[in-house]
């Protein structure tokens, strides 16, 4: 009778134990499904916005050559073609894509987490373009700004692109923005010691250290960045070495109110 009753517990177990990992095995066979299905989402996506990008200038592109060809031709666009003139032409269209975030006069929008573009140096803008577009910034999971504006970049299908956008921006004013950020200046003052090496006492920067202007940007641009930078969402790739080297300088700034100081500190800058 105890030998019964004992095979019957041992079946019974054996058949729950059966059970369970079946539905482990059905669990986690579903989850990977979702993963992998997520992932092939995601990637589509991404692609689909870049195609879509891509189609929306090159029509812009289309309609501006159509429109160059019937329309009198201005006073800086000589009738054999003015190189200078029609890199801009070009970069006129290609900006269509970024009016949307960083407005008509690049001057940038804050609900958007967009930045101010009018007034940054050429060299610089490049430089960051040409960082989104081959991976090195914006590729962090926890860069959510970055990640919005990679897809933009890889709209830039060679350097001709980006000379061309850039020197577009260039011709772009905007208001320097309202500061945002209160802090305390004499503290920021003496943080800001270590940032005079390369981004000057007046904070115009110095192409030859790849360092650009700070003066005119977005406080709370500057202060996400320099986060960004602290937490190694940006700066950490081996190939970003400008990057690192911004990195380095950013932990120096023990917290939030450091930041807050420095970043204080640099909006008297140039006023």
């Amino acid at each position: 009778m105890n030998n019964s009753t004992e095979n019957n517990n041992v079946s019974i177990y054996s058949y729950i134990s059966a059970s369970i990992l079946l539905i482990n095995i059905i669990f986690f066979t579903g989850l990977i499904i979702f993963l992998m299905s997520h992932a092939v989402s995601n990637y589509l996506g991404i692609s689909s916005i870049k195609e879509s990008l891509e189609k929306q200038s090159a029509s812009i592109i289309q309609k501006n050559e159509h429109s160059d060809t019937t329309t009198p031709v201005s006073s800086n666009h000589n009738a054999s073609g003015n190189p200078e003139s029609e890199l801009l032409t070009k970069g006129k269209a290609l900006y269509a894509t970024c009016l949307a975030c960083h407005g008509q006069n690049a001057e940038g929008n804050k609900i958007l987490n967009s930045p101010i573009l009018s007034g940054q140096q050429d060299w610089y803008l490049k430089a960051q373009l040409v960082k989104f577009r081959d991976g090195l910034r914006g590729v962090d999971k926890n860069d959510i700004q970055g990640a919005m504006m990679r897809p933009m970049a890889l709209v830039l299908k060679d350097e001709n692109d980006i000379d061309a956008v850039v020197a577009y921006i260039t011709t772009l004013t905007a208001n320097k923005p309202e500061p945002t950020i209160q802090g305390d200046i004499k503290k920021g003052e003496q943080s800001y010691a270590i940032c005079i090496t390369c981004h000057g006492a007046d904070g115009k920067g110095n192409k030859s250290l790849n360092s650009p202007s700070i003066t005119g940007l977005n406080d709370w641009y500057m202060a996400t960045q320099l986060k960004n930078f602290k937490n190694g969402i940006r700066g950490s790739d081996p190939k970003d070495v400008t990057g690192a080297q911004m990195r380095a300088m950013a932990l120096t700034l023990q917290d939030d109110e450091a930041i807050n100081n420095v970043i204080s500190y640099i909006n008297q800058l140039g006023k």
